[in-house]
């Protein structure tokens, strides 16, 4: 095979090469990102923050829920029904849990 014959070769594998290690990226990144992210949020759940900033909107609800008439106290729950579907009540006080189970269920 002719120096020129066995260059152009090199050329195509090393082309095949890269477009597989492309491929095999996005397949690497495809499998493990969900679960990286899963984690991120899992921990972001778990924060201080977060957990607070959820009460805090759980007492705004209970305030304007207990200053409502009826009408306003469907939307109210219904809001609370959407916002709190995920949360995990254990973070909630006593009134809070009540509140909360009164407008789901």
């Amino acid at each position: 095979m002719s120096v020129i014959g066995k260059g152009v070769l090199i050329a195509i594998l090393c082309v095949v090469g890269i477009v597989g290690l492309a491929f095999g990226g996005l397949a690497f990144t495809g499998y493990f990102s969900p679960r990286y992210q899963n984690v991120k949020r899992n921990v972001f759940e778990e924060t201080k923050s977060y957990n607070q900033g959820k009460i805090q909107d759980l007492l705004k609800y209970m305030d304007e829920y207990n200053r409502s008439d009826e009408k306003g106290k469907q939307s109210i729950a219904m809001v609370v029904r959407q916002m709190f579907a995920d949360y995990d009540e254990d973070n909630l006080t006593p009134e809070m849990r009540a509140f909360l189970k009164a407008c789901k269920y």
